[in-house]
């Protein structure tokens, strides 16, 4: 097989290398670039106009967030994500069809789980809210893009592969990619876990400015993960 066809199957096949996952992940963007990026991608869509509606944030030239993850194939999860100053925004856990959510920034809490019932989780809800599962099982975000191994680094005491990769030109400017790649940035370079394949580290850029960085600081495999 070619390089390309190997990092593929090791990609698409990252969800089904481990027992457990477990990471800590940084979430980094420059907010002056993220906002040209938008414009652009907005002034692609057309005729048309968007409102947003809310408090405006403050101002700041960049933002760093941290989340924390923990999967138990096939459904058992928590997801953290804190604030730069380690405030909370928003908790998730899964376990079966239960679930619960306390998002912080909203306030906005969601949960199935009663003493007296139990309630099937709707598969909407639990996709929109699946976050981190991007950086154990890149596979669904890789599809709309093409991508190019550039040769072996390290990251987070993993041996990993780097890749260029660019969005496909058959993919809708409009559609999101995921939470891992953005619609609107026209260059990633990615570190693949040169053994699961899971995602270690993804930036972003338009015109050669940095958009963003998505960065596993701390990653175990296959660890006992308790209730």
């Amino acid at each position: 097989m070619s390089e390309l066809g190997d990092l593929l199957e090791l990609i698409f096949t990252a969800r089904k290398s481990f027992r457990t996952f477990q990471a800590t992940v940084r979430n980094w963007r420059d907010e002056e670039a993220q906002a040209e990026a938008r414009r652009r991608h907005h002034s692609a869509r057309g005729a048309g106009s968007v409102v947003s509606l809310g408090p405006r944030s403050p101002a700041a030239p960049e933002t760093e967030r941290f989340s924390r993850i923990w999967v138990q194939p096939p459904s058992r999860s928590r997801y953290e994500s804190y604030h730069r100053d380690g405030e909370p925004r928003l908790t998730k856990i899964v376990n079966g069809d239960r679930f619960w959510t306390n998002n912080l920034d909203r306030p906005l809490v969601v949960t199935n789980v009663q003493a007296d019932q139990t309630v099937v989780a709707s598969p909407q809800y639990t996709r929109y809210y699946q976050d981190g599962k991007d950086i154990y099982d890149p596979s669904n975000a890789l599809l709309m893009v093409s991508l190019e191994p550039l040769g072996r680094a390290t990251h987070a005491g993993r041996e990993a592969i780097r890749v260029k990769a660019w969005p496909k030109d058959d993919i809708d400017p409009n559609h999101p990619l995921s939470e891992l790649l953005w619609a609107w940035a026209d260059e990633y370079e990615l570190l693949v876990d040169a053994e699961r394949g899971s995602m270690l580290r993804v930036a972003a850029w338009i015109d050669g400015r940095q958009l963003m960085i998505r960065e596993v600081t701390q990653v175990v495999f296959d660890a006992t993960i308790p209730d």
